[in-house]
């Protein structure tokens, strides 16, 4: 039987059901997340997993259904991907990955307070003109609440990523109104820059060496 004229000389579309239903799963497992640990609920505090969950035990069942999503949807999307080119998948890769980013900037980074202590050392280059590697937090400690942020245990550390880090971290202060959350919220749309960037590095790489694995190359980073 003869195919379709409007379909003669095509090449057959891969089935992209599975990788649809990988990217489910990343949105489902960081929705949880941003429903239980909200950054909105927390902008300004030092908090942990314990402290946000009130000791109650269900929210750590809700972390741990999200972990399961998250990694099932990654490999699954890994594996799906295979032989896929983004050309053949790019509506399931472009739908899904805005949503689970803007979701991940939604959370409040309870297993990584870093980036507070990240502006706190910032500040002390932004608004004081002083050099995070060589001056600790400490020093502003009894005057200036936002280098509070360091936490006590690291405020009496100076900056240990270097000058080039330094420059980098620089925005996320210099046009925060000093205040935190806003810091918080540049270091995280930093961080979304730097992992599309990151991504299209990849698919040109893998594409180059392996183009038949590079869109699961890609995805193993972009949707880790």
């Amino acid at each position: 039987q003869s195919l379709p004229a409007e379909s003669a000389g095509r090449p057959p579309q891969p089935p992209l059901g599975r990788l649809w239903l990988a990217g489910y799963a990343l949105l489902l497992g960081s929705l949880l997340l941003v429903l239980r640990y909200s950054f909105l609920d927390h902008p300004t505090e030092l908090v942990d997993l314990w402290k946000i969950s009130d000791g109650d035990a269900l929210p750590a069942v809700l972390w741990l259904a999200a972990l399961v999503l998250l990694t099932a949807g990654w490999l699954l999307a890994i594996q799906a991907a295979r032989g896929v080119t983004f050309q053949d998948a790019w509506l399931p890769v472009v739908g899904i990955l805005p949503l689970a980013l803007i979701a991940f900037a939604l959370v409040y980074p309870a297993t990584a307070i870093d980036v507070y202590i990240y502006a706190a050392r910032s500040h002390l280059l932004t608004d004081y003109g002083l050099d995070p590697s060589t001056v600790t937090p400490q020093r502003l400690w009894d005057f200036d609440a936002y280098v509070r942020y360091a936490s006590q245990e690291w405020a009496d550390d100076t900056s240990p990523y270097g000058p080039l880090w330094n420059l980098i971290a620089a925005p996320a202060t210099a046009f925060d109104g000093e205040r935190i959350e806003v810091a918080v919220l540049i270091f995280k749309a930093m961080m979304v820059a730097g992992t599309v960037v990151t991504a299209a590095l990849i698919h040109d790489i893998a594409r180059r060496v392996q183009p038949e694995q590079a869109l699961a190359a890609t995805l193993a980073w972009l949707w880790c």
